[in-house]
């Protein structure tokens, strides 16, 4: 059974597609057309097609997905964004964040797409109720 990936840029964008897997360390870059924002990379890896779902099934359990590298991580325009991984799903993968640690320490599962944003997002409140923010 082979592993491939699909890479997407700004949820709509092909960078690339189908890009075989192998158990052996391989460095990828890929470069996002000239001028076009980069807001988000979305990755997917899955298996090949044509397999049953009991295939599947006995091949995650030897060959569990992908493994990035953490000390290389996942970079946008230089930028390691893989501590911000977060994997897309139904709503119990996002109330639960299930496999959000796994992927930010490089193990992405197979048949979930996974997204690196650059941008910033957090929750505030102030202390007293009655603070805003400029």
């Amino acid at each position: 059974t082979g592993l491939h990936f699909t890479l997407v840029c700004n949820g709509n964008r092909a960078i690339a597609e189908g890009v075989a897997l192998t158990s052996t360390s391989r460095y990828f870059r890929f470069v996002c057309p000239h001028g076009l924002d980069v807001y988000s990379i979305t990755l997917r890896c899955e298996r090949e097609s044509g397999e049953s779902a009991a295939e599947n099934a006995a091949a995650d359990a030897v060959e569990p997905g992908m493994l990035l590298d953490s000390d290389v991580g996942v970079k946008v325009r230089g930028q390691d964004l893989l501590h911000t991984i977060r994997a897309e799903g139904d709503d119990f993968v996002r109330a639960t964040g299930w496999l959000h640690l796994p992927a930010r320490c490089g193990r992405l599962a197979p048949s979930v797409a996974y997204t690196v944003e650059n941008f910033i997002e957090f929750l505030a409140y102030g202390f007293s109720g009655t603070g805003r923010v400029p």
